[in-house]
Formats: structure tokens, sequence, C-alpha cells
């Protein structure tokens, strides 16, 4: 695992994409941003980061994860920001090739801290990148 992965947020234009990157550069990681009107591709974005964070709309979340989450490097990590489970991780499973785990945060956008939020994490795959993101939590 890299000490200070490379951070990429595909639907990083919205709210809750905004939110995670003012808190990831915080935290002192690189993130790049991809949404269907920005520079970057969703697909640069994903071939080139070592973390992926799948933050779109909850019909789009199925969809997005099918397309983008085997682009990942396998040694990669990839989650979703969303609150329905199910199908994101069916899919996780299916599609990425890298470690995984799906995420609910319990807040919405307008909040200042990370700290003292809740935020449900549903096990995928690879106990050491779910870890990580626990500490990061």
């Amino acid at each position: 695992m890299i000490d200070k992965p490379k951070i990429g947020i595909i639907g990083g234009t919205g709210l809750m994409g905004r939110l995670y990157e003012s808190f990831f550069k915080r935290s002192g990681f690189k993130v790049l941003i991809s949404a269907p009107n920005t520079e970057l591709t969703m697909e640069d974005c994903a071939k080139s980061v070592d973390v992926l964070v799948i933050s779109v709309p909850i019909d789009k979340t199925t969809e997005v994860i099918k397309e983008y989450a085997p682009m990942v490097r396998k040694d990669g990590f990839v989650f979703d920001l969303t609150s329905f489970k199910i199908e994101p991780m069916q899919a996780l499973a299916q599609y990425s090739k890298a470690d995984y785990c799906g995420t609910h945060p319990i807040f919405g956008p307008g909040i200042k801290t990370f700290k003292n939020q809740t935020i449900v994490i549903n096990p995928g795959k690879g106990e050491e990148w779910q870890a990580w993101l626990e500490d990061l939590l």
C-alpha cells in the first residue's frame, strides 16, 4: 500500500464530491476530480489514481462502478458514497479487480468537519485498504 495514495473522485463536482475533495486535500492527499463537465475524463481519472471514490447520484452509481471500477489497477482501492448498498456492492464484487468497500455517510454535504460524524462501512475485499479508510475517516 502507498503511504499517500493519489485519490480520484468521479462525481467530484457535486456537493458530496466537493466535501470529500476538501477533506482529502486537508489530509494531505493529491486529489483528482472528474465529472461529465471536467477536462479530466472519468476514464483517465480511474486509470491514474490509487483510490477511486464514486460520488454520483444513487441511480447512476452501479452504472459508473461497472464502467470505471475495472480501470483501477489491481493494487488500488474503490469505494462509493451511496446509501443503497446491495447493487453497488454486487457491482464492485463483479467488476473491480482492485480492493473495494461500500460507504454510507450518515450526513449531508453541509457539515463543517468529519469529526464526530457517522459513516457506515460495508466490508468488501481488501482488509488493509479498508483499515486505511477507517483510520482516515
